[in-house]
């Protein structure tokens, strides 16, 4: 923005507007003189004496003129971005383009974009910004929706995907509790899909062999081995035998339920020789 000064003069100068001269009282702007009424902006030919201009290829325009001309256009409704009272154009700058403030907004539900809070941030699709939502459901347009793996309702937004299955965000849920498991651990029973605490509490009538309860750690899990219909703390799970202390693990040591008792080899086949009750053939208890 320029502005202009009054000042008095002695010898002729010659406006740049009509090309006469100029006499004792005019009007000095971008380092030129110009009679009083002739320093008008070149578009709508308003004087410019007592305001502010702006100059461009050496020609004076009124602030709005040159903001209609040259100024920045808003990506959303086309309209030239004014300057405020005080003078100050204030736009968003995204995209390669320029916005009013208050059109920086998605394109389809109009939620402001707030860069502290909006969640996934600000998407393009065909030049224009899209919260996240809008931006995948545009994105998929196209494409066949898929189906919710819980309440087998078709999938406008985002995605969950888990054990081979598509889910709403807010159906990947706990199956008891209902507890979101977005960004979580989880476990899958029967088909179903449980947090750590309900996890546990299905094994709330304790370990088969010390009868305790299984404590979660810090962060919610416990370690559990499932056997022959049975649940054992690691530790505990061990042949029956009277005295033996043979762990069965994955170094290649296989457990035997014989009538619901579970044995190392060695000892299903003494009982097995020895003709027990529980001598029935040993089956291999997978783990």
């Amino acid at each position: 923005t320029a502005c202009h000064t009054t000042v008095p003069r002695t010898m002729a100068d010659v406006c740049p507007t009509c090309k006469e001269p100029v006499g004792s009282e005019c009007l000095k702007a971008m380092n030129r003189v110009f009679h009083t009424h002739c320093l008008v902006c070149k578009l709508c030919q308003k004087t410019l004496a007592g305001v502010s201009f702006t100059p461009h290829e050496n020609s004076p325009y009124c602030v709005g003129c040159y903001h209609k001309l040259f100024g920045k256009v808003c990506g959303r409704c086309n309209q030239v971005i004014m300057p405020d009272a005080s003078g100050l154009v204030k736009s968003m700058e995204c995209m390669n383009k320029s916005w009013h403030e208050t059109c920086w907004n998605c394109t389809e539900c109009r939620a402001p974009f707030d860069s502290a809070k909006e969640k996934g941030g600000v998407y393009s699709v065909d030049g224009l910004p899209y919260c996240y939502t809008h931006a995948t459901r545009k994105s998929r347009a196209s494409e066949p929706a898929e189906t919710c793996a819980k309440c087998n309702k078709e999938i406008e937004d985002a995605i969950v995907r888990a054990l081979d299955k598509a889910y709403h965000d807010s159906c990947f849920c706990c199956t008891t509790c209902n507890e979101g498991l977005g960004g979580k651990s989880f476990y899958e029973g029967n088909g179903s899909i449980y947090c750590s605490n309900c996890n546990l509490k299905g094994f709330s009538r304790g370990c088969s062999r010390c009868k305790k309860n299984f404590v979660a750690d810090a962060n919610g899990h416990s370690e559990v081995t499932k056997a022959g219909g049975k649940v054992y703390h690691p530790q505990c799970y061990t042949c029956e035998e009277p005295g033996c202390t043979v762990r069965f693990d994955s170094n290649g040591n296989e457990a035997y339920s014989m009538q619901g008792v579970v044995l190392c080899k060695v000892h299903a086949d003494q009982r097995a020789k020895l003709g027990k009750p529980s001598a029935a053939p040993g089956t291999v208890v997978n783990f």
